[in-house]
């Protein structure tokens, strides 16, 4: 149907929803990979009036055109039309005028059914697009083509197309609560390969309360909440920081809403419930939920749906190095006792507003943001220019490994279980971490290493990248027996220790990478090595492009001449 001549035009449902939207546009963007136009309409009496599906269409930009009921009948007929999401018959969709018209659906037929010719219903599928996925990898096989959802988007690296595949699979099977096969194969597809952005997902997939109702729930699970939040906004989308170049560019997302609320004296975890239900209000990307003890301490609880603010991060800082979690949940405390400087700051909510306020603002201030995967390697040329360097790997350097797929093999566990690694703890000598962000590193699979640096800091590898780099040898790590980290199932919630799989491995001797020491500038990238989350670099640290697509990554200032020779 993609690649025959005539003009061909996808309908979905009057009032389209997201697995509606998502259908449609994966549709139009295979087409696209064959240079192939297709239009994208829906009728009705009204355009769309879902909010969610309104705010999709815009964060995602999706291009659909709203015909007008009483305005089909002046239409020139397609050649072809496509009805995703539906099928004719139904009282939600007046079909476009054709002269051949196909059906892919998963609603349930009920009753006769006259079904053309080009037809495929599955109602065993939780939803629309997973169907329409299956026959693009039908279609990728049988002309021998690997495609993935990142080959068909239409800017590289903004996972725009994954992002609505992902939200349209997730309203269709009820937050990934049921589905069929294939729904999963397609969620983990997405999740494997990293192809959606989470800080869109989050923003599109969060309830749709306003601040006032959740508020108001908040007060009413807790009975904990006085009643004074505030929310500050950061500046607006003009005033995006970017970097021309061509047709598009990275940017700082600086249009944010934080909310700092005050809670009466209360646990831990009921002060975490308050942050969990005010970010959940719409247009909130920060929460921090704060309440000062009787000795005149604060406890704060974090909550992030911004993928460049790690919870654990922003609580590290905001306590002095006395919190931490994880990237979308932490929390902390500051001790008067050991900051007895701080106790006047700490006293009354109007100053401990003014302290969270500057002490969020400092933090966002501290970081260039940059989603490097648009520039590629030139990243460090737009910046950096006649100050980069020739530089490549050492070889011979012993490293640690821990291949994922070895536990899960040896603990007996599914094929699909996913893992944290759990560095909380201060493992001395033997292990540490770069970043407060790091305490855990999130969403880990079989297909995933584990990589022991010469300092003993940890770090996540895909199986390509550590193939291409390192050689693996059968020769222990340790020579002697230590305590470390663990992988913590996502599932089930049950630990693995990763020091008795700890096996050695040489550095290759690499292609030449060009790198720029920084000196002053701390960042917050995003790449290839990880486009679900930002890495952040130091002033004084070096930012190393390699030679693969998206191949950037930040090295510890102290560490660079260890690794790499000047060439």
């Amino acid at each position: 149907m993609i690649t025959r001549p005539g003009r061909l035009v996808v309908q979905c449902h009057d009032d389209p929803d997201p697995d509606a939207l998502a259908s449609g546009l994966l549709v139009c963007r295979f087409g696209e990979y064959f240079n192939r136009k297709i239009e994208f309409i829906y009728s009705g009496n009204n355009p769309i009036s879902k909010s969610n599906a309104i705010k999709m269409v815009e964060l995602l930009g999706i291009e659909i055109r709203y015909v007008a009921e009483n305005e089909l009948k002046d239409q020139v007929p397609a050649d072809i039309l496509l009805l995703v999401d539906c099928r004719t018959g139904q009282k939600n969709v007046k079909p476009y005028p054709y002269k051949e018209i196909a059906v892919i659906d998963h609603h349930t037929i009920k009753g006769e059914y006259d079904a053309p010719g080009l037809c495929d219903i599955r109602p065993q599928v939780g939803s629309c697009v997973a169907i329409i996925w299956n026959l693009v990898q039908q279609c990728n096989n049988s002309r021998g083509m690997p495609l993935g959802v990142s080959d068909l988007e239409a800017y590289p690296g903004r996972h725009y197309l994954g992002t609505a595949l992902y939200y349209g699979l997730f309203m269709d099977t009820n937050g990934f609560g049921f589905g069929s096969n294939l729904d999963k194969r397609l969620k983990n597809h997405l999740e494997k390969h990293q192809s959606f952005d989470s800080h869109i997902f989050n923003k599109l997939s969060r309830k749709k309360y306003s601040l006032d109702e959740m508020f108001q729930i908040a007060k009413i699970e807790t009975g904990a909440i006085k009643d004074t939040y505030h929310v500050f906004k950061l500046p607006d989308k003009s005033d995006y920081d970017s970097i021309d170049s061509g047709s598009y560019y990275p940017f700082v997302r600086k249009d944010l809403s934080f909310l700092i609320c005050c809670g009466e004296i209360c646990s831990n975890s009921v002060l975490g419930q308050i942050a969990d239900d005010l970010i959940s209000a719409d247009d909130i990307d920060l929460c921090v939920a704060y309440a000062i003890t009787p000795a005149g301490d604060l406890r704060i609880s974090v909550r992030s749906h911004v993928d460049y603010v790690s919870a654990a991060d922003l609580a590290y800082y905001i306590t002095d190095c006395h919190g931490g979690g994880h990237s979308v949940k932490a929390g902390g405390t500051i001790s008067t006792k050991e900051h007895p400087e701080l106790r006047d700051t700490l006293a009354g909510p109007a100053n401990v507003r003014k302290y969270l306020t500057a002490r969020i603002h400092d933090y966002l201030d501290i970081y260039k943001i940059i989603d490097t995967a648009p520039l590629d390697g030139t990243f460090i040329d737009k910046y950096y220019g006649n100050e980069i360097l020739n530089y490549c790997k050492k070889d011979n350097l012993r490293l640690g490994f821990v291949f994922t797929a070895d536990i899960i093999r040896d603990e007996g566990l599914d094929h699909n279980t996913h893992f944290q690694l759990d560095l909380k703890q201060d493992w001395g000598d033997n292990i540490s971490v770069h970043k407060a962000e790091m305490q855990f590193i999130e969403d880990i699979d079989r297909d995933k290493v584990i990589m022991i640096g010469i300092d003993g800091r940890i770090y996540p590898l895909t199986m390509v990248q550590f193939l291409n780099s390192y050689q693996p040898t059968e020769e222990a790590f340790y020579d002697r027996e230590c305590k470390g980290p663990e992988l913590v199932s996502s599932d089930t919630g049950e630990s693995y220790d990763i020091i008795r799989y700890a096996k050695a491995c040489y550095s290759k001797k690499s292609d030449p990478v060009r790198a720029v020491k920084t000196h002053t500038q701390a960042y917050k990238l995003r790449s290839g090595w990880g486009r679900r989350f930002y890495i952040s670099s130091r002033p004084g640290d070096y930012i190393v492009a390699g030679q693969g697509e998206y191949d950037i990554w930040p090295v510890d200032g102290e560490l660079f001449d260890k690794l790499y020779d000047r060439v």
